[in-house]
């Protein structure tokens, strides 16, 4: 439930059920109940196999719509997914492609479609000019794909207007575009990796025939592994606060520090969260430290962290011997390093946040929630420089 007003209404609200501070969407508050995305693989074009973990789409965002396109051109269909809270947007790889042997890895069909209306009045005759609606029927072997081109694929989303058709194994297929105004186009044959501009009005191609043949250029791999192993890192934050805070407790390559108090909810509803990044990095990789920033009179003291630790098990060090001066501390140094990020909202307001280090004080990771440990492994690959990920 959100209240227009932050301060009056927010007592009334606790009245009646759950409030979310209009303040804290832009901070990854929830409308939805943290609810995970759900992704999954098609196996075959027969079946569908859960993938949502591994392949680290399972963001507990409000996401509202997703729209595919293969963004690195390398074959295999990337999306980008928005969200209703922070972070707005989130751009997925495909690394299936990357994950295979050279001698499997098939490049497909990409197929365009352009109408034949170039007026801004509708025609009798030809179609719109971006192609929606039109149909492509394709035949490759004992393959026979139907698609549409369409104008929304999700809640005021639209798939890339490039249509890739993948025909595994084959070596080339044909097909057939039913345009909306009735009039069909052939193209007798068409291989892998080709780029196939179909036009409704004939005239329209270069040649007359239809259609145009180019080819789909790949993104370099090569510049881009180039760019990430000459990272030095010089504009990196660092925090000798935290450095200095987790030495006693680990030699880790990565800390790791989330923030929590006894009665947050948010905080137990990470657990899970935390429990994987504990489960899945050996100890001399990330160590994760949890550090309790609810201070004053109304803080947790030594003994209430204790019950919760007997209660909850957290799967990381609790820094349950820190002073109020700490906590200040604390508070300062995560609205340097985060709040700058996003300005609207003061970091430490936020409970969990998380703060990942390296062994020099350098922040790697900062923001308003748990990731999950695919999102990390990618985060500290990325900061690493390796060619995986």
């Amino acid at each position: 439930m959100v209240r227009g007003d932050k301060n009056a209404n927010i007592k009334q609200g606790k009245d009646v059920g759950v409030v979310i501070d209009p303040g804290q969407v832009g901070s990854g508050a929830s409308f939805s109940g943290s609810e995970p995305n759900h992704f999954w693989l098609n196996i075959g074009g027969k079946e569908f196999s859960t993938q949502s973990g591994i392949s680290g789409a399972d963001h507990k965002g409000d996401a509202r719509a997703i729209a595919l396109f293969d963004y690195d051109r390398d074959g295999y269909q990337d999306f980008v997914l928005v969200s209703g809270n922070r972070p707005y947007v989130q751009l997925y790889r495909n690394k299936i492609g990357d994950l295979m042997p050279a001698e499997t890895t098939y490049q497909p069909i990409y197929i365009r479609l352009e109408g034949g209306n170039k007026t801004a009045s509708a025609s009798d005759k030809w179609g719109a000019r971006d192609g929606i609606g039109a149909k492509v029927l394709l035949k490759s072997g004992d393959l026979n794909i139907s698609r549409e081109l369409r104008c929304g694929e999700g809640l005021a989303a639209q798939n890339s207007r490039t249509m890739p058709i993948g025909i595994g194994a084959n070596e080339s297929a044909s097909f057939i575009v039913q345009w909306p105004r009735g009039a069909t186009t052939v193209v007798a044959e068409a291989l892998p990796g080709q780029l196939i501009t179909v036009y409704e009005n004939p005239a329209d191609s270069p040649n007359g025939s239809g259609y145009s043949v180019s080819s789909i250029s790949k993104v370099s791999k090569g510049i881009a592994q180039e760019t990430l192993t000459t990272k030095t890192h010089d504009d990196a934050k660092v925090s000798k606060l935290f450095l200095d805070m987790s030495k006693p407790h680990t030699k880790a390559k990565y800390r790791m520090f989330t923030t929590w108090f006894s009665t947050c909810t948010s905080c137990k509803a990470a657990s899970p969260l935390i429990d994987a990044i504990s489960l899945h990095f050996d100890d001399a990789e990330l160590q994760v430290l949890g550090f309790n920033n609810a201070g004053g009179m109304l803080g947790d003291s030594k003994s209430d962290m204790e019950k919760y630790a007997k209660v909850y098990k957290p799967a990381y060090i609790m820094l349950s011997d820190r002073t109020d001066d700490d906590i200040d501390a604390f508070k300062i140094e995560q609205d340097r390093i985060i709040t700058e990020k996003y300005e609207d909202l003061p970091a430490s307001q936020i409970t969990p946040t998380t703060i990942v280090i390296d062994d020099q004080g350098r922040v790697v990771f900062a923001d308003f929630y748990v990731p999950t440990y695919s999102k990390l492994k990618q985060t500290i690959l990325e900061w690493e420089g390796r060619s995986d990920f």
